[in-house]
């Protein structure tokens, strides 16, 4: 059924494509030869290379360089005419950007800013822009590579103490059927780079022709890209709220479909008559194998589709797929339908560019808006991108943020049962022992910890065992370890205390240069695959696996409780099945995650090493030691703690 239906939407997609050419328009901007500041090497070039990608791509493009005040206002006035009733109406502007009161300016050619009275008079609000891609009856997009460091800030005299400017851009609430996409979040500025093109725009066009890449899954790709280019510095955001169908610029590879002749034999090109021959298969190697092959066609869709439905009904094939599918109950396998559109902002303590446990946060936005047919839309930000890492349990629980992703641990100083449900617990639950304790007994707990801080907490993710961690020298004994300085912290960190070590607290980008200059003996990081991102290699070679302080780590998706009592019945069970699907997910792909992350860390060419068992019996020792001496102090850690100790 669902292959049909596909093939149906996807032939209807294409018989229309050259209608829907006909309603592309564009608007593309390089500012670049500024009068009054220096000139800007790349949004000249960056203009030219979008309007021509945006000409192959069907669009009506009109590309202007070098506008000043008037002209840029012309030129949005102009094409405000060509956008009415357009299909898809996109404007792309390279080169100076502000905020000046939490409001967005671009700025021309021949802006003086003397004073911030002069911004509203010589620079182009964000509004017009907006107001000219109006009319648009599928897509407006606003691009702006805007928020490179502006040379104005530190001429502009100030003339209202209220008044505040800033570098980079304020955050947008656009209207509904608007996205804008900026270079840089809120308030950090872009790089120029060093290449023809601005990471951004370079990013852009990396992506941008790739057939199929949904309009908001393209912007992923492009952040993903930017961040990868940047080491993490640079990372655009996009705003806004599109309708709950499929938008692309180019559109699933599906010409061979659309033209299928009226005798219905299959088209004759290679990747259809390939797949017409294998196509009623119901091997899985048969099918992935033709996916290799035509994996970029609409046919590799259809094959990828063809499996999912084979691996649904077929029982699971290995330990991995048996305890995900056993541990996570399918309760609510058909998705809701949902009445309305809703959009959230989801906090993260954690940088969706860490492996699993960023990056589960992140892609949860894309979970719950497909499961929800795009009515149900998150918008996922970094730390310190709307509330700081350690204040994201704050601004959730008073309602300031919507939702929050952390590892319950986090919040520990608040309460301390926390970390029973986190899985920081030293030679604690595995994984799959811990998803089956919160499935049960464990879920109730969890509900009963969070309410009593007005919260509504769900597990959607896992992580398996945390490294030992990374050590300038080899842990032979006990001896090895007394007087140690070493960076942990949690449960960990207070049995490495009893155990002789001295605790070293520092954020992850100042573990290096500590470990560098000798300042500290070793630390703990994360997960293997997380591990590789910091390169400590290079100052500590000896590295340990499997840690005994954190066998398993679980992700939580948390929403204050009067935001999820506001939510419609339909509209909880969707959250609560995106949550438990990623979840499955998650416990599947430990073994793969780990042992891929394993893998890294002995091409850097480390030996993998294992804690001494004398080691590990005094930490054992001390761990009980000091789970009992939590629980004599707090009745709801102690009623955590029985449950759990009931469980692992």
């Amino acid at each position: 059924m669902r292959l049909r239906l596909l093939i149906s939407l996807t032939i209807i997609l294409f018989f229309g494509q050259n209608a829907l050419a006909d309603g592309r328009v564009a608007l593309v901007i390089g500012n670049s030869r500024y009068v009054n500041v220096g000139e800007l090497p790349n949004p000249t070039s960056d203009a030219a290379a979008i309007g021509e990608t945006l000409s192959r791509l069907g669009f009506k493009v009109t590309r202007l360089n070098d506008l000043g005040i008037n002209e840029m206002r012309e030129a949005l006035l102009d094409f405000s005419d060509a956008a009415a009733d357009s299909d898809m109406a996109v404007v792309f502007y390279a080169g100076h950007g502000m905020e000046m009161d939490k409001q967005n300016y671009l700025v021309p050619v021949d802006a003086e800013l003397k004073t911030d009275r002069s911004v509203n008079f010589e620079a182009v609000h964000l509004d017009l822009v907006s107001e000219a891609v109006s009319g648009a009856k599928e897509l407006r997009l606003i691009i702006l590579d805007a928020c490179r460091d502006n040379p104005f800030l530190s001429k502009i005299k100030v003339t209202r103490t209220t008044r505040s400017i800033s570098r980079g851009l304020a955050r947008v609430d656009p209207e509904a059927g608007t996205l804008i996409a900026f270079a840089a979040s809120e308030g950090s500025v872009a790089s120029d780079g060093a290449g023809e093109h601005s990471p951004f725009t370079q990013a852009l066009l990396d992506v941008i022709e790739e057939p199929g890449l949904e309009i908001d899954f393209l912007f992923r790709k492009v952040r993903d890209r930017v961040m990868a280019e940047t080491d993490g510095d640079q990372q655009p955001f996009r705003y806004g709220s599109l309708p709950g169908r499929a938008i692309y610029l180019k559109p699933p590879e599906a010409s061979a479909a659309a033209k299928l002749p009226e005798d219905g034999l299959p088209p004759q090109t290679e990747a259809a008559e390939a797949w017409f021959a294998v196509k009623d298969s119901n091997s899985i190697a048969v099918l992935e194998a033709f996916n290799t092959r035509y994996g970029s066609t609409f046919f590799g869709e259809m094959a990828r589709i063809r499996i999912d439905e084979l691996r649904e009904a077929a029982p699971a094939q290995s330990v991995q797929e048996q305890a995900a599918v056993a541990l996570v109950p399918k309760a609510l396998e058909t998705a809701p339908r949902l009445s309305r559109t809703r959009s959230f902002r989801l906090a993260s303590a954690i940088p969706g560019r860490i492996p699993v446990l960023g990056a589960l946060g992140d892609s949860y936005s894309g979970s719950l808006s497909e499961l929800s047919d795009g009515k149900l839309k998150v918008e996922f930000f970094d730390p310190g991108s709307l509330v700081g890492a350690f204040d994201t349990f704050d601004a959730v629980r008073e309602g300031k943020v919507d939702f929050g992703w952390a590892n319950s641990a986090y919040w520990a100083g608040k309460e301390p049962a926390m970390l029973l449900l986190s899985g920081a617990v030293p030679f604690g639950m595995t994984p799959e022992k811990l998803v089956a304790w919160n499935n049960g007994e464990g879920g109730k707990l969890r509900d009963k910890v969070f309410a009593r801080h007005n919260l509504k907490s769900l597990a959607c993710g896992i992580a398996g065992p945390e490294s030992g961690g990374w050590f300038r020298k080899e842990i032979r004994s006990v001896d090895d370890i007394k007087g140690l300085r070493f960076r942990i912290n949690g449960l960990g960190g207070e049995v490495a205390a009893m155990s002789g070590m001295q605790l070293m607290f520092l954020p992850g980008g100042e573990i290096y240069p500590a470990l560098e200059r000798g300042t500290i003996d070793g630390a703990k990081f994360s997960v293997p695959s997380a591990d590789l991102l910091l390169g400590l290699n290079q100052v500590a070679p000896f590295y340990y696996y499997p840690g005994w302080h954190q066998p398993a780590t679980m992700l939580d998706l948390f929403i204050g409780l009067g935001t999820w009592n506001s939510l419609k019945d339909e509209e909880r069970q969707a959250i609560e099945l995106a949550c438990a699907r990623q979840l499955r997910e998650a416990l599947h792909d430990i073994a793969t995650n780990q042992s891929e992350g394993l893998d890294g860390i002995r091409r850097l060419g480390l030996e993998i090493r294992s804690f001494p068992d004398d080691v590990l019996a005094v930490l054992r020792r001390n761990s009980d030691a000091v789970l009992k001496e939590k629980a004599g102090g707090n009745a709801l850690f102690a009623e955590v703690l029985e449950s759990y100790d009931r469980h692992r």
